[in-house]
């Protein structure tokens, strides 16, 4: 009995450092391809690019640091100014949320090791994601006027004495 709980115990521990070896094995084989899509961009080869994200997005993104997470997204939105693929800029915002869940910590120091073309995608998806979800009501008058020449009536609620420099109260002589 006593044998049989301590094989059982050692299966269990081999089954983790299994698992374990496996796992970083996978987080390898991953950085080895976001260095290749880097290096695709480089050389403007948009269509290998592609192919590599797409195979590394149909896996999931679950279990990808927050770190390879952004990086994706910036790959992603680079990838975007070149193809009409909208599913771009959609993948990019999943990794940047799923990124953000993880730890916005990590995410905030991340951005500062990107070059400032980089940091300008990344910045991008970034509004691109908390427009969709923290919607503003862009109808508002906040948002009605903040373009134009023309003051909203509210600011500037003066009298029409005010405006024409009129005295107020009796004329004098």
């Amino acid at each position: 009995m006593k044998k049989l709980l301590i094989v059982s115990y050692l299966s269990l521990v081999a089954v983790f450092a299994f698992l374990a070896g496996c796992a970083s094995d996978g987080g390898d084989a991953l950085s080895e391809q976001i260095a290749a899509v880097d290096e695709a961009l480089a050389e403007a080869d948009y269509e290998q690019a592609q192919e590599i994200l797409d195979d590394v997005l149909r896996h999931g993104t679950r279990g990808i640091s927050e770190e390879n997470l952004g990086r994706l997204s910036v790959q992603l939105m680079r990838l975007s100014e070149h193809s009409d693929n909208e599913e771009n800029v959609a993948a990019a915002a999943t990794c940047f949320r799923e990124a953000y869940r993880l730890s916005a910590d990590s995410l905030r120091s991340f951005s500062s090791t990107l070059t400032p073309e980089e940091q300008a995608h990344f910045y991008l998806v970034k509004r691109i994601v908390a427009g969709i979800d923290n919607p503003v009501d862009l109808t508002s008058e906040e948002f009605l006027y903040e373009d134009s020449v023309a003051v909203p009536p509210h600011v500037y609620a003066i009298s029409e004495e005010d405006f024409f420099m009129r005295p107020k109260g009796p004329k004098r002589r």
